[in-house]
């Protein structure tokens, strides 16, 4: 595992006054994210014991944006991804932004959460700041894993270190939320979508819909499925399915959706 703690000087600055006793939550390095997914979760592909990243039989690419190209081609083969950016790493230009991007979009591929923040950490250490693609693959790899926790305290990670967020990231940390059966912190972030200028789509109000139904909240997902249209937005099948499941699973009296 790398040591190397992640920390920009927006999340200093969030410590600094943490210790002033402002009341603010600490928020976790991710170094302190890594190590708490160390134990937990899929294992990750072999890695060759002299490099630590596997070895595969390739011919290198000769320059930054050919790294970049068959990293992110390989992005559904995480150890060819790995072993790329490592090739990439020692080469005399070093790897980039994106490279890191496609790997650990690879990660959450694979579902390899632990990975993805490792690489998270190599960044800061090699002087890279995380953008806001870093952050939505990584968010992305904890939903996948089912790690809701951990896209939540990267979304924080992500604010306080002056990253704005997009619909995607506020997307799949929903869909996080709602793979983990959080329906109340769901609905939370649906409502903050706003102020960071931003407008929850169809995507957003179906996970969140998906999230009331699976925590029995029926009412509330009928009440974000009947405001869609003040918000602009036309119900799609899996929005209205997972409305109906709600009330289903409940066994509520049938109410007319939509209406």
């Amino acid at each position: 595992m790398l040591s190397v703690v992640c920390r920009s000087a927006a999340t200093q600055l969030l410590l600094h006054r943490l210790a002033a006793g402002v009341g603010l939550r600490r928020l976790p390095t991710i170094t302190v994210l890594t190590s708490t997914l160390a134990s937990s979760g899929p294992k990750p592909p072999p890695r060759n014991t002299s490099s630590g990243y596997p070895q595969t039989n390739r011919r290198l690419p000769s320059s930054t944006e050919k790294f970049e190209q068959r990293i992110h081609y390989a992005r559904d083969t995480l150890r060819e991804a790995l072993a790329l950016l490592h090739d990439m790493k020692a080469a005399d230009h070093g790897a980039s932004v994106p490279a890191y991007n496609s790997a650990i979009n690879a990660c959450a591929r694979a579902k390899q959460t632990k990975i993805a923040l490792e690489l998270m950490d190599e960044m800061s250490g090699a002087g890279l700041s995380p953008d806001v693609v870093t952050y939505n693959s990584a968010i992305n790899a904890c939903a996948r894993a089912h790690k809701w926790q951990t896209a939540v305290q990267l979304l924080e990670m992500m604010i306080s270190s002056g990253v704005k967020p997009d619909n995607i990231t506020m997307n799949t940390t929903i869909s996080a939320c709602e793979k983990g059966e959080q329906w109340e912190k769901a609905l939370e972030l649906v409502d903050s979508m706003t102020g960071f200028g931003l407008k929850p789509d169809v995507i957003t109000m179906s996970a969140a819909i998906s999230a009331c139904e699976k925590g029995g909240q029926w009412k509330k997902a009928l009440e974000l499925l009947e405001s869609m249209p003040g918000l602009g937005l036309q119900p799609n099948v899996i929005t209205i399915n997972a409305a109906i499941s709600a009330q289903e699973n409940s066994r509520a009296p049938c109410t007319k959706l939509g209406t």
